[in-house]
């Protein structure tokens, strides 16, 4: 069985039932986020690494035997989005959420859409605000 997002008349990407399966799950998560062309993945055992193609840092670690996605954040950006996103927990160098559960994984996508847009426009900005 699968839930759906409705807008308007149109159903948008049906969401699986919850259930982590590191065989399917984790694949299908990094497809979708393998597919931008901001970052590259690096596969080590159960984990796989999330790295900028701007400079090649770390954005994300995702363990696919547990099913947890850290997402390297800012220490000053932590408490704000821990505040704001209840689901995620702090963990060494950002924050942790438990992608297990497929409607977690658009939070996922939606932190790593932000780290990147940090990372590629934080000078600009800075700049811009000088």
């Amino acid at each position: 069985m699968t839930r759906g997002l409705r807008l308007g008349s149109a159903a948008v990407e049906p969401l699986p039932e919850d259930g982590w399966d590191p065989a399917a799950d984790a694949p299908e998560l990094l497809r979708r986020i393998g597919a931008w062309p901001r970052l590259r993945s690096e596969t080590r055992r159960d984990r796989v690494v999330l790295r900028s193609r701007l400079d090649g840092r770390t954005a994300a670690v995702l363990d696919t035997a547990a099913g947890v996605l850290t997402v390297a954040v800012a220490p000053e950006r932590v408490a704000t989005l821990l505040a704001r996103h209840p689901e995620l927990r702090a963990g060494a160098g950002g924050v942790r959420l438990d992608v297990r559960a497929r409607r977690d994984h658009r939070l996922a996508e939606e932190l790593l859409h932000q780290l990147l847009d940090e990372q590629a426009f934080g000078a600009q900005r800075l700049a811009a605000s000088s």
